[in-house]
């Protein structure tokens, strides 16, 4: 059986229609909400509440559960999250009444010097990593926000060295729930196919 089979596909504006979504929603045990537009804009901020606002009116004569899904893009953030990941926890979370009324983060992290040593260890590259100071590295990034042929600047200096965290440490308390790969794997998985 192929992942599609037996999938019926509707197709619906939530922002403009709910009645489509009613009709399933009345059979439905559970309504994963995912869609929404990522930018800053008045216009898409609007289009998100809208169309929030319309599942949650779908839902009224249905005893389905609402999961919602965001995700750190709405923030600004560029994370990259795993499908596999984010399924499996959706489904835990759905499964659990505990997690009713809940927020949790589908979430593992690493700093840059963990990177680096998995990045090292799966190419099999042992060498010392030299640190630069923070101040001489704000002053070269500096220089690269004026000078657009310069590869360095402050936006990627701040995107290297961010330390924001998102614990999912709730999620694995409420389920038993643990990623299916530890980041270390996931990382070194992704370096051996790019240099394949």
């Amino acid at each position: 059986m192929t992942p599609t089979q037996g999938v019926e596909w509707l197709y619906s504006d939530l922002e403009q229609d709910y009645r489509a979504l009613s009709h399933v929603a009345a059979t439905a045990s559970f309504v994963f909400h995912c869609a929404g537009v990522v930018s800053k804009t008045t216009r898409s901020f609007a289009a998100n509440v809208e169309m929030t606002r319309n599942v949650v009116r779908a839902l009224d004569e249905s005893s389905a559960r609402l999961i919602l899904l965001s995700s750190v893009r709405v923030y600004g953030s560029h994370g990259v999250a795993l499908v596999d990941d984010v399924a499996g926890a959706l489904v835990a979370l759905a499964m659990n009444p505990n997690a009713r009324g809940s927020t949790f983060n589908v979430s593992q992290c690493c700093s840059l010097q963990e990177l680096v040593a998995v990045v090292q260890k799966t190419l099999n590259i042992y060498r010392p990593v030299s640190m630069v100071p923070m101040w001489l590295s704000r002053m070269a990034a500096r220089i690269g926000d004026v000078l657009p042929a310069f590869p360095f600047t402050s936006s990627r200096l701040n995107a290297l060295t961010c330390s924001w965290q998102y614990s999912g440490v709730r999620l694995e308390e409420i389920r038993g729930w643990t990623f299916p790969v530890a980041l270390a794997d996931r990382i070194s998985q992704i370096v051996q196919e790019w240099y394949r």
